[in-house]
């Protein structure tokens, strides 16, 4: 009966962490500079950006009517397109910002900003740009990601969230709620200084980018050994096994030469002698829950693999809930 009840959860939790992602129908609103120099026109009736089920295609009128499509992956913040039209060729882009309506990426000092409206909303936005009588293009004004109904979502998610694991509490009077009041206060505090503060934006950022150059060097690899293959893949096999599968291997390898400096231990050290005051938890599972941030579900529990075998159920079950909630 228990291993139903976890799998109950377990189907919940999913739905919830996964209801948004990057795979819709983007509208282009502005290929810029990162000085905010506008480098060509967009003309929102015809220039899209859709991703679905692991293929990409997208149109740009001011590029000679640009067609163009093929494969992608999105992991760790990175954006990876494998284009098979109009040339095959790889292009890598950095995720700057992720929301319900908007989507920033950029490449080579080149930012690329989308939004996401349905298709009635679409319909309406360009009825108003054709009547408009200004001799200059009108842009969709992008949506700043957060609404009323954005933040009663995210109320009512975290609330069904607590919900859940209160019911199905092994020992519901063990439970601190001066912790949890604790860890939720923190992460709003965390999501504000991200989201509203620059200097605490850029350190996240900063932070990021090493870890995405760091996982860049498995392309590298990939391509060092399979060159032919990763240059014309066409089928997601070939994407797991040459992309995907060695990023685990290399970040696995990685980790171990890092615990054997000793390394790791300090980091979970340091990690453990904060948190133990603020949450009381250990430090392994708070720096996996902290490498979630820079790193995908599978590579930030390889963080501390060496801690794994001696964690009881609560810890590995705060490592698990930190790898779907990346």
């Amino acid at each position: 009966m228990r291993n139903y009840l976890f799998l109950l959860i377990f189907c919940v939790s999913f739905g919830i962490v996964t209801g948004q992602n990057i795979e819709k129908n983007w509208l282009f609103s502005s290929v810029e500079t990162l000085e905010g120099e506008s480098l060509f026109p967009i003309n929102p009736e015809t220039d899209r950006f859709d991703l679905d089920n692991g293929v990409f295609s997208y149109s740009l009128e001011a590029k000679d009517n640009l067609e163009a499509s093929g494969d992608y992956i999105f992991q760790n913040k990175l954006l990876v397109l494998f284009y098979s039209k109009p040339k095959d060729t790889i292009r890598r882009y950095h995720i700057e910002e992720l929301t319900d309506s908007t989507l920033v990426f950029s490449e080579n000092n080149v930012n690329y900003k989308f939004i996401y409206v349905d298709k009635k909303d679409a319909s309406l936005l360009i009825d108003e740009n054709k009547t408009d009588s200004s001799n200059e293009t009108t842009l969709i004004k992008a949506s700043e990601g957060f609404s009323s109904q954005s933040l009663w979502r995210g109320i009512l998610g975290m609330f069904t969230l607590i919900l859940i694991a209160f019911l199905f509490s092994a020992n519901k009077k063990a439970i601190n709620w001066r912790t949890v009041g604790i860890g939720l206060t923190l992460q709003l505090v965390i999501a504000i200084g991200v989201l509203k503060v620059s200097f605490i934006k850029n350190i996240f950022d900063l932070v990021g980018r090493i870890f995405v150059s760091i996982l860049e060097f498995t392309q590298a690899g990939s391509e060092f050994l399979f060159k032919g293959l990763v240059a014309d893949m066409d089928t997601f096999g070939f994407i797991f096994a040459f992309q995907v599968l060695p990023t685990i291997i290399f970040f696995s390898a990685l980790t171990s030469v890092l615990f054997y400096l000793g390394v790791i231990q300090k980091v979970v050290k340091a990690f453990g002698w904060l948190l133990s005051k603020l949450l009381k938890i250990s430090g392994a599972e708070s720096l996996s829950v902290a490498g979630n941030i820079f790193l995908g579900q599978t590579e930030a529990p390889l963080l501390i693999k060496a801690y794994l075998e001696k964690m009881n159920k609560s810890e590995m079950l705060l490592v698990m809930i930190g790898g779907m909630a990346t």
